[in-house]
């Protein structure tokens, strides 16, 4: 069965529902997760989209992204996607949720109109323990966070830019709630 959304009227308000594949085909807006796993030695983990995603395929991201389905809340959104991409059960108090970004992504006729309600997950997680979802994530790898930034500042193309937005507040967030960096 085709998964479902939640249709978003420009300002996030519900105004439908139709499929995944219909609301990029159309550039209607829906709901999305970024979660950012931050170590407390301030790595985070990225992953590595796989080579057949139709959207930005072999590049790194956030530890794990997805759409909100339809009727589902973004907190059960990212406990869903974290188990699925990665074979991990989150604590749902280590969440934190830092802000929405209402983002358009345009990438080989693909227009995503997303709310990305985007989260930290502060954890020390040990990749080996991972169970890689081998349609979504090829690989994933732990990255200083000031290694990071400093890629987003230059516009790598291994890394799936967001929006200045989003990396503005992950370091901020980094900065002011772990010690070690």
């Amino acid at each position: 069965m085709e998964e479902l959304v939640d249709v978003l009227d420009e300002n996030g308000k519900k105004i439908g529902v139709c499929t995944r594949a219909e609301v990029h085909e159309k550039g209607l807006w829906h709901k999305s997760v970024h979660v950012w796993i931050v170590s407390n030695s301030g790595k985070l983990l990225l992953q590595k989209r796989c080579k057949t995603k139709k959207f930005y395929p072999n590049v790194w991201d956030c530890a794990f992204a997805g759409h909100v389905d339809y009727d589902e809340s973004s907190l059960n959104a990212c406990l869903r996607e974290g188990k699925e991409e990665l074979g991990i059960e989150l604590d749902e108090k280590k969440l934190k949720f830092l802000f929405t970004n209402k983002e358009s992504l345009f990438h080989d006729g693909i227009v995503n109109n997303e709310f990305v309600d985007i989260f930290v997950y502060e954890d020390d997680v040990d990749l080996n323990n991972l169970t890689l979802q081998a349609d979504e994530v090829s690989d994933v790898k732990m990255v200083e966070a000031e290694k990071f930034f400093q890629l987003i500042k230059k516009h790598s193309n291994d890394i799936l830019y967001h929006s200045d937005k989003e990396y503005e507040y992950l370091e901020n967030y980094i900065k002011n709630n772990l010690v070690c960096v």
